[in-house]
């Protein structure tokens, strides 16, 4: 469900199934604007606008049942195999066992010292600054650093250091975002887990 501390439900909303969009539906919502929306154009719309944002999820998925249903190809497996590659990633447990996983790797001491000397920065300060960050996204949908380096031990420059290593502009966003939209994987599901 989407966080409600934004959004502006119309009064005769009375219940939280009607308010529901699947995560895959904001997923697709979100994919659509970083790579359609002009970033030097003031829009007056806001998707804090609860009759804006379920308009705008249902206008994607009419344009995919249009090309669904105007594809060449009538293959309902093409259409499980979508769903499933929209689905599916939304549908596990938060990745926290992938969290301790990557940290029980990289406590290689050879990894440990390749890791350090490439960023500047030790392995658990690494991991509480994703963490932090990570948590700060679940509450805001921008980063503010200016209250963040609060944290004992890191400091405003190392959290700098990690954004600029791993953040990318707007630009390269929409490529990346652009390059596989489509796409369907034949072998997602064999290869999910």
């Amino acid at each position: 469900m989407l966080p409600p501390y934004k959004l502006r439900y119309p009064k005769d909303l009375f219940s939280d199934l009607y308010r529901y969009i699947s995560p895959w539906d904001i997923e697709k919502l979100s994919t659509e604007i970083l790579i359609n929306s002009s970033s030097n154009k003031h829009c007056p719309q806001t998707l804090a606008n609860w009759k804006l944002i379920t308009k705008s999820v249902n206008q994607i998925k009419s344009i995919e049942d249009q090309l669904y249903f105007n594809s060449p190809v009538k293959d309902v497996r093409f259409e499980l195999f979508r769903i499933s590659q929209l689905q599916f990633p939304e549908q596990v447990n938060t990745p926290n066992n992938q969290i301790i996983r990557f940290y029980n790797l990289y406590k290689s001491p050879l990894l440990r010292k390749e890791i350090e000397k490439a960023l500047s920065i030790n392995l658990e300060k690494l991991y509480t600054i994703a963490l932090l960050i990570q948590g700060f996204f679940i509450e805001k949908p921008r980063l503010d650093t200016s209250n963040i380096a609060d944290i004992e031990h890191i400091t405003s420059i190392e959290i700098s250091r990690f954004i600029e290593q791993f953040s990318t502009d707007i630009h390269n966003i929409r490529k990346l975002c652009s390059k596989d939209i489509y796409t369907i994987d034949y072998k997602y599901q064999f290869h999910f887990n």
